[in-house]
């Protein structure tokens, strides 16, 4: 829990100063608390693409989204290829490096005609 624990070491006088819009919906614990939910839910999504999905499939973006791509998909499909880039205790640099990487291969996947989305 190293990321809960370094929110709340940055305490509500941060939240206040950097929260813009939220700080009219959320106080700080409340904040806390959902941006913990969240991540767990991306977690959980990321390794079974039928956790939950009603927390995105909501009717405001229904028309604006193709779930039909993956909603009939179950754990183990080969398409749901998730790759997490834990950014909890890893400096942005180092992050940006593997978020670069990662797009780099997919891109190489997709241009050699083995990406499993482009079956």
């Amino acid at each position: 829990m190293i990321r809960a624990s370094r929110l709340e070491e940055r305490g509500d006088l941060w939240f206040d100063r950097t929260a813009g819009p939220l700080i009219a919906s959320f106080t700080w614990p409340g904040w806390v608390q959902e941006h913990l939910n969240w991540t767990e839910w991306l977690r959980r999504h990321a390794k079974d693409p039928t956790w939950m999905p009603h927390v995105i499939r909501i009717p405001e973006t229904e028309h604006e989204m193709d779930w039909g791509r993956w909603s009939e998909w179950r754990t183990g499909d080969p398409r749901w290829r998730v790759h997490v880039i834990d950014t909890s205790s890893t400096p942005r640099a180092h992050a940006a490096t593997a978020l670069a990487k990662w797009i780099k291969e997919e891109r190489e996947l997709h241009r050699a005609g083995h990406h499993p989305l482009a079956r």
